[in-house]
């Protein structure tokens, strides 16, 4: 068979099985605050539309993920088990999109530091930066839960 039908049939394969990357991504985001209204907030649309992404995963799966309650939501058993397995599959698909375009962009730096000291030290010192040297880019990711392993992903570490 040509390359092409298999390539077609592999992809297929997902979209048959799996349900859409924005309703796993919506549902992370119910499934941490327990609140279809937070989540909405957080993911800029309305509370109507991440109820109805909710439904459509639920519909998707043929199994209830929610328990709903006049305040916000709880996970059903099932619902816990799945949010375990997105959050960690989100993770490791940021950490490796953050990577990728860290190490394949050849005028560019990637510095880790935390809130602090990216606000009050390293901020002030990149706008002189950027006018010396206007053709690198500089991607800051401040966090204050730094640790050995986050290093990976970065050019230079600030502690």
């Amino acid at each position: 068979m040509p390359e092409a039908f298999h390539r077609r049939a592999a992809i297929s394969r997902y979209l048959r099985t799996l349900p859409p990357l924005e309703t796993l991504i919506t549902f992370e985001a119910v499934g941490r605050y327990g609140s279809f209204t937070q989540a909405a907030t957080e993911l800029f649309l309305t509370q109507s539309a991440v109820s109805k992404q909710m439904r459509a995963l639920e519909d998707s799966l043929k199994v209830p993920l929610f328990e709903r309650k006049p305040r916000g939501v709880t996970l059903t058993a099932a619902g816990a088990e799945l949010l375990t397995t997105v959050d960690m599959l989100l993770e490791r698909l940021q950490h490796s999109v953050r990577r990728i375009r860290n190490v394949h962009q050849s005028n560019a730096v990637s510095v880790l530091a935390t809130h602090a000291l990216a606000q009050f030290w390293l901020f002030p010192k990149l706008i002189e930066f950027n006018k010396a040297h206007p053709g690198i880019a500089v991607h800051v990711h401040a966090i204050n839960e730094i640790d050995e392993a986050s290093l990976v992903d970065f050019d230079l570490g600030i502690l």
